[in-house]
């Protein structure tokens, strides 16, 4: 629930706002279901009232508990000029001495009630305005709207505000309003018949613009992407939203945010409380200091060593950075997701105050910054910004460019602990199957093969130890291509099933030249449709975490799994002894987090099916796991990517076919070099 805003000069039966929400019928069950299981909901805690108009009739048709008043001799015709002026009348006649404040919005608006509040709490109520984003049609519609120069309206789509005064005046003489319409626009001639009889036009503020946001980029679908950027953060309303769905989004968005402020400030009384503690130098506090307490800093970590140095990434609109064997790259995508919320967070600091002071200073570019992850405190970022000082009230008015450096810091918040519904760990931290209602299912592994029979062994040791005599549920199906090694890969197989009679192992042997997709499409005919398919490499090892985050992460119908495997150096190029070599230490010099590999992927076959399976007219190396996975990000599902450090792709040399495809012939030579040793190996080869 919102914290009440109340102002003391309110008397205690005088409502602060009375929003009318204008609908259509065939709204009353998708739009406004989720209007008012939503921001709606809340709006008694700002001490206002939501109502929402619709045609004559319409009661009937009202979700439960939904207020809807249908107005008499009103129709759902477009554009709904009767209906706002109606609308604007009831408010009028019911409710014109109950409330300070009175707006018109849309079903398909979204409404910051805390942001409302406190926007209206510093009005003058008692004077007559007109609030909302001031407009003048569009370029074809200008002089054919009967305005006159300096004249605009409020645009009705992202909402307006009438004070009392204003509503007051404009009540009476609505009805003579309606017979003399001059356009088809209604928010145009609300706007006119309001300058009549109030006296008073749409406000020219220039943050009007941006309270009041209205997205005519993309008006069909809206607040569909990303909602971190400072034009949502900044409105006080949202329009518009056309999809249910999408409200109920937002609501949540706007919640964990509140979260987020909440929890800054728990963070802020701790740090007071450790300032306090090292003043009193209290050792018996009742407070017990940890890293949140501490103040913000650079210097929170002193390294002992240079190993312990905490290297920045330097950044600009190409990113520059000694750790990567690229030296000048584009900027990461979860980088610059992470940069652009920290500039919107530190432009929403500047600006907290920038009605008092009549001016806002917007965000340009990154000239330049630094940024690095400390592992024991959160994200340390210096950037230097530009941006634009816009000054908008007194006499000199102007807009000039600013520089300014920032040091910001992200903290970690406390440490959350969720419970697994399939494991517990045992005194030695091993993962465990724990008997529930809801068994964990089995995981279908599918490996194609050609060749290479001794990785398979090492693959099938892997196999016996972790699922044949582990808790795990898991079936094997291996797709044998021709090699001469088949017939004793087919008697290992036959070996471990004797030995373990309820262990699921199959071989099916395939025609033809090696092709990975071709061999995982076969592999996954062979299970149903609620079957969990994990397509995996002979070359990977596993555990029995890693493949319970198989079972947890693909979730049918919903996420498919494509796990970051870590994926080994060559083990010759970081030490010398077989003892060293058979070692994974998880390292710079040891490997690397393969990012760019989807060939490994959990999920299940029906979800498979709905994007129609791998192209099995590539063939050879690679491209196939690429294509599925673009296929998979088209669809209506969550691809879910996390790094996995207990699934590891062991070294081996790669030969590439000239006579690849061209695409799949550099792909191979990518990967090929990628696997050669980390950047400062190879630099300490070669210098």
């Amino acid at each position: 629930m919102l914290t009440p805003v109340l102002d003391p000069r309110l008397d205690p039966g005088d409502g602060l706002v009375l929003i009318g929400v204008m609908t259509a019928r065939k709204f009353l069950n998708d739009r406004i279901s989720a209007l008012y299981a939503t921001w709606a909901k809340d709006v008694q805690s700002i001490r206002g009232k939501v109502l929402i108009f619709s045609s004559a009739g319409s009661e009937p048709h009202a979700p439960k508990g939904v207020p809807v008043i249908g107005l008499p001799g009103v129709d759902d015709t477009y554009p709904p000029q009767k209906k706002s002026f109606m609308m604007l009348k009831y408010m009028h006649d019911y409710y014109k001495d109950k409330y300070r404040f009175f707006m018109r919005a849309d079903d398909d608006v979204y409404i910051k009630l805390d942001k409302l509040a406190n926007f209206l709490h510093s009005i003058n109520g008692s004077q007559a305005l007109f609030i909302g984003q001031a407009g003048l049609g569009t370029s074809d519609e200008i002089g054919r709207m009967n305005l006159k120069p300096g004249e605009n309206f409020c645009m009705g789509g992202p909402g307006m505000v009438l004070t009392r005064s204003t509503l007051n005046r404009v009540g009476p003489h609505i009805n003579e309003c309606v017979k003399n319409l001059y356009t088809s626009h209604e928010d145009v001639e609300v706007g006119r018949c309001i300058r009549k009889f109030a006296g008073v036009s749409c406000t020219w503020a220039y943050e009007m613009s941006k309270l009041f946001f209205n997205n005519y980029k993309q008006p069909q679908s809206s607040f569909s992407h990303s909602l971190r950027n400072g034009e949502i953060h900044n409105a006080m309303t949202l329009h518009p939203i056309k999809q249910p769905a999408y409200q109920f989004r937002m609501h949540r968005y706007f919640l964990k945010l509140k979260s987020q402020g909440i929890r800054q400030k728990k963070l802020r009384l701790r740090r007071q409380i450790f300032a306090m503690d090292q003043e009193l130098k209290d050792r018996d506090s009742f407070y017990s200091p940890s890293r949140l307490g501490i103040p913000p800093s650079l210097m929170k970590t002193v390294p002992k060593t240079k190993e312990e140095v905490l290297d920045f990434e330097y950044i600009t609109t190409q990113q520059l950075s000694g750790r990567n064997s690229n030296p000048k790259r584009a900027m990461e995508r979860h980088l610059r997701e992470g940069v652009d919320y920290t500039v919107m967070q530190v432009m929403e600091m500047i600006n907290i105050d920038a009605r008092q002071r009549g001016r806002t200073i917007d965000f340009k570019e990154i000239l330049y910054g630094y940024c690095r992850l400390n592992p024991l405190h959160g994200a340390d970022y210096v950037l230097d910004l530009l941006m634009v000082y816009r000054k908008h009230k007194g006499k000199h008015k102007r807009t000039v460019p600013v520089r300014r450096h920032v040091y910001v810091q992200q903290r970690f918040g406390d440490v959350q602990f969720t419970e697994d519904p399939y494991v517990v760990s045992s005194p030695e931290l091993t993962p465990r199957l724990v008997p529930t209602s809801a068994s964990p299912p089995t995981v279908n592994f599918i490996v194609p093969l050609a060749g290479r029979f001794q990785t398979f062994l090492r693959f099938m040791r892997n196999f016996e130890e972790v699922c044949l005599r582990g808790d795990i549920r898991a079936s094997l199906s291996i797709l044998l291509f021709p090699d001469s090694d088949n017939q004793k890969m087919e008697n290992h197989v036959n070996e471990l099933r004797q030995r373990y009679s309820s262990g699921d192992m199959r071989v099916i042997p395939m025609s033809g030249a090696f092709s990975r997709g071709r061999g995982l499409q076969e592999g996954s005919n062979l299970f149903g449709d609620n079957s969990l398919l994990f397509f995996i490499d002979v070359d990977m090892s596993f555990d029995a975490a890693s493949l319970l985050r198989v079972q947890l992460n693909a979730i049918q119908g919903l996420q498919v799994y494509y796990p970051v495997v870590f994926s080994q150096y060559d083990p010759s190029s970081r030490c010398d002894t077989a003892a060293c070599q058979t070692k994974t230490p998880y390292d710079d010099d040891g490997g690397y987090w393969r990012q760019f590999g989807f060939g490994i992927a959990a999920m299940y076959n029906s979800d498979f099916k709905a994007v129609h399976g791998f192209d099995v007219s590539i063939e050879g190396w690679g491209k196939e796991d690429v294509d599925l996975y673009e296929r998979f990000l088209a669809q209506n599902v969550t691809v879910f990517r996390a790094v996995d450090p207990g699934l590891v792709h062991n070294f081996h040399r790669i030969v590439c076919d000239p006579g690849l495809d061209a695409a799949q012939y550099q792909m191979c030579l990518g990967s090929k070099a990628a696997t050669l040793a980390s950047a400062r190996r190879l630099g300490e080869v070669v210098l």
